[in-house]
């Protein structure tokens, strides 16, 4: 009874295994080929290294001789500028007058750039806007006087004219005048009435001022001559021979003496007031001028001496003050001020300077990859404290000789960034990516697609009712999981083998 349990499962694990083969043999059969067809696109070729950021300076000062501080005139965190004072041992009277000096050297030097330099273009644009206000001042003083002389004349000339009558017998009634004289002649016009075949009966010959012949109407004023008068006749009387004389301006007027006087003393204030603008723009043009001219030889010659003379005397007290002090070597920030006033000063370092916009991004690379970078490589950094704005630069040194860190060689190389952000910083982390080499536009294919042979010789297998192996050539190895290949056509259809 037990040889035929133990004969049982024997017979029946072997079925269980023929199941299964046949499954997985029929499923291998009916499952899709991978394929992939071949197109041109970009294959980059990068190595990712690691990097941090070193300053291009940073300096540790100390005292040239020892004694006690008496002021340090800094504090960390402090931005500096080149030449600046730091502290001092022993004489602080001497570096108060050297602080002295450097502001008479400040203000001497922007004395003469403002002088060479002119004006600001914020200066130039109000002395511009001062000469166009003054001119269109003057351009609207002149139209408003012009006109009021205008009106006043206007008002002379028109005012109270009447016709005379030549013949004191004549019974018919002169013509009324009406309108305007808008001419600037003065004189007489001369009417004579006569019989012609207008409604009236009647027409009027003028002459003097203007010439010419109007009929006569008694139902409404007719227009004598151009210059803005008009003439209204009295119905029912006789205009035989009549003749009138009518006087511009009319000295006969009550208003004669007021309306000449108004005339004249229109025409007195619009001269002044005329003249009196045209002096403002006058002004406004010949200040403009001075401000905009180049400065005299003279006053350039001033301003360079003094701003000599203020660098002489800063020297000479530098020169005394160089066994006393600390001077800023570059422009840059205080990192640590390590002697306070009062402390004594030896040899040993008072205050640490770093430039603060110079810094150089340093990545090590591994001596796998020595040999695949070179100077003038591009390069892309992401940065620990802000992966958000990667940097790009330029590998400008590579270091002749390897660096171990843990068994390892590295090669520090040296990479120029594009751009200084203000928020980069000594000592910095970032992820490097070298670009070794970058096709955009190449004839590629996915790696898990090349194949090798035992000579070293890559193909692929081109896809068809039985794949076809085909040998090709890679021109470059990318890191986004293609290979630039030669030895295909765009459009060419790859497989996988299944037994692959």
């Amino acid at each position: 009874m037990q040889r035929v349990s133990w004969w049982m499962i024997i017979v029946g694990g072997a079925v269980i295994s023929g199941s299964i083969l046949w499954y997985l043999t029929v499923t291998n059969q009916g499952a899709e080929q991978p394929t992939h067809t071949v197109t041109t696109g970009p294959v980059t070729e990068t190595v990712s290294v690691s990097g941090f950021v070193e300053a291009d300076n940073e300096v540790e000062l100390a005292f040239p001789q020892s004694g006690r501080v008496t002021d340090m005139y800094v504090e960390q965190g402090d931005l500096v500028q080149a030449g600046e004072l730091l502290g001092t041992i022993a004489n602080s009277g001497l570096a108060a007058a050297r602080q002295a000096a450097a502001a008479n050297v400040t203000q001497a030097e922007a004395a003469r750039d403002e002088l060479q330099n002119g004006q600001t273009s914020e200066e130039a644009a109000v002395t511009e806007a001062t000469v166009a206000k003054a001119r269109a001042a003057w351009e609207q003083t002149n139209a408003t006087e012009l006109q009021k002389v205008e009106q006043a004349r206007i008002a002379l000339f028109s005012t109270g004219l009447t016709a005379r009558s030549d013949d004191n017998e004549d019974e018919a009634t002169p013509p009324t005048i009406t309108g305007s004289y808008t001419c600037t002649e003065e004189g007489n016009y001369t009417l004579e009435a006569y019989r012609s075949s207008t409604d009236s009966g009647y027409s009027v010959r003028y002459s003097g001022l203007e010439t010419g012949t109007i009929p006569l109407t008694t139902s409404q004023p007719t227009t004598l001559g151009d210059c803005g008068l008009s003439l209204e006749f009295t119905a029912g009387d006789q205009y035989n021979n009549s003749k009138w004389t009518i006087t511009i301006p009319n000295p006969d007027n009550s208003s004669y003496a007021a309306l000449l006087s108004a005339y004249e003393l229109a025409q007195d204030q619009a001269e002044q007031n005329i003249q009196a603008a045209k002096d403002a723009l006058t002004l406004a043009e010949a200040t403009a001028s001075r401000e905009t001219a180049a400065p005299r030889v003279e006053a350039l010659l001033a301003a360079n001496a003094a701003v000599s003379a203020a660098q002489a005397e800063l020297s000479r007290l530098d020169a005394q003050l160089q066994n006393y002090a600390i001077y800023a070597p570059f422009t840059g920030t205080v990192t640590d001020v390590l002697l306070s006033p009062g402390e004594v000063a030896r040899t040993t370092p008072a205050v640490t300077l770093l430039a603060n916009d110079t810094f150089t991004l340093v990545a090590r690379v591994p001596e796998i990859d020595i040999t695949r970078i070179a100077t003038g490589q591009t390069v892309t950094a992401h940065f620990d404290a802000n992966p958000e704005e990667p940097q790009t630069g330029t590998i400008t040194f590579i270091a002749p000789r390897a660096t171990e860190i843990d068994g390892v060689g590295y090669f520090e190389t040296n990479i120029e960034l594009a751009t200084t952000t203000n928020w980069l910083r000594a000592g910095l982390n970032a992820d490097v990516e070298i670009t070794i080499s970058e096709l955009t536009d190449s004839l590629r294919v996915p790696k898990r697609f090349v194949y090798t042979a035992a000579d070293g010789t890559p193909y692929v297998y081109q896809a068809g009712p039985e794949p076809t192996q085909t040998p090709i050539t890679i021109t470059a190895e990318g890191n986004n999981g293609y290979v630039a290949i030669t030895g295909l056509a765009d459009g060419d259809v790859l497989t996988l083998p299944n037994d692959n």
